[in-house]
């Protein structure tokens, strides 16, 4: 259960998360006490058990990573993992790269903590979240290549989390403006990045990073429900612009740390929208 004294305890320690973010600029774990889930990863240059994983649409694995999309126009990807997550609180590190010789790249590529697997890809850049459906139930941590508002919310590519309980969809034509709770501005365009998220005791982080591990951005959100038993997976999208998708390395861990599964009001988890 999520009491007073874990909410006191969560913020002072996102006070020291932003302090000690901004004197030094890495990235800090809630805990060092973790589990790897090799099940739900994908790790590199280790091999893995590529029977785990399911996919579609231009989709692969080649040289040990997961190529999403080919640097060709008007093709997905998409790949997921059919193992439900039985874990309440996890972190996710991943690592990617990002190549194309296009005049804009486009269009972005997302991972997604959904309720149910996303099995089939949607090729209908009007009515998807970056190759995945636009009604989706949980989490999207979207990397936006190309600004479909024409600059309404600063320099693309951006990148940004979006929660959804099922009750609205994916606002793909303004970049899901009014539905996150943040974004950053964050060029991997040929260069290779790590993005890092953690949803630990029902707050989530983000970290955006260089190879190198140096700090872009931040994010955090608290009271967020993200109950155990999802999904991971992975879509890109190409539209009129392209760029090459690859998924270098794909960790989980589990938390051992966290607070057990939490209750809201009584009830079982639910899915929900952020919350500040």
């Amino acid at each position: 259960m999520y009491t007073y004294e874990n909410k006191i305890r969560t913020r002072l320690y996102l006070t020291f998360l932003v302090w000690t973010s901004v004197l030094h600029p890495v990235a800090y774990a809630p805990s060092s006490h973790k589990r790897l889930h090799p099940e739900h990863s994908l790790l590199h240059p280790q091999p893995n058990d590529l029977n785990l994983w399911n996919l579609d649409g231009t989709a692969r694995f080649r040289d040990g990573v997961l190529n999403l999309v080919p640097s060709k126009t008007y093709k997905t990807g998409l790949a997921w993992s059919g193992i439900p997550v039985d874990y309440c609180n996890w972190e996710v590190n991943i690592k990617f790269s990002i190549q194309s010789d296009s005049y804009y790249p486009g269009d972005g590529w997302a991972m997604f903590y959904t309720e149910e697997p996303i099995t089939k890809r949607v090729d209908n850049p009007s009515m998807t979240t970056m190759g995945g459906p636009d009604d989706y139930k949980g989490l999207a941590i979207i990397y936006d290549s190309y600004d479909n508002n024409y600059k309404a919310d600063g320099y693309f590519p951006r990148v940004y989390p979006v929660l959804l309980n099922g009750d609205y969809k994916q606002r793909h034509y303004d970049n899901g403006f009014n539905q996150r709770p943040y974004s950053c501005y964050y060029d991997c365009t040929n260069d290779q990045c790590h993005l890092r998220f953690e949803y630990w005791n029902r707050t989530i982080w983000m970290a955006s990073m260089r190879w190198n591990g140096e700090v872009v951005c931040y994010h955090y959100s608290y009271n967020v429900a993200l109950p155990p038993g999802g999904y991971f997976s992975f879509t890109a999208l190409n539209d009129y612009y392209y760029e090459t998708v690859d998924i270098i390395e794909f960790k989980v861990e589990e938390i051992l740390d966290g607070t057990e599964c939490f209750e809201r009001d009584g009830q079982k988890p639910k899915w929900d929208h952020y919350t500040y």
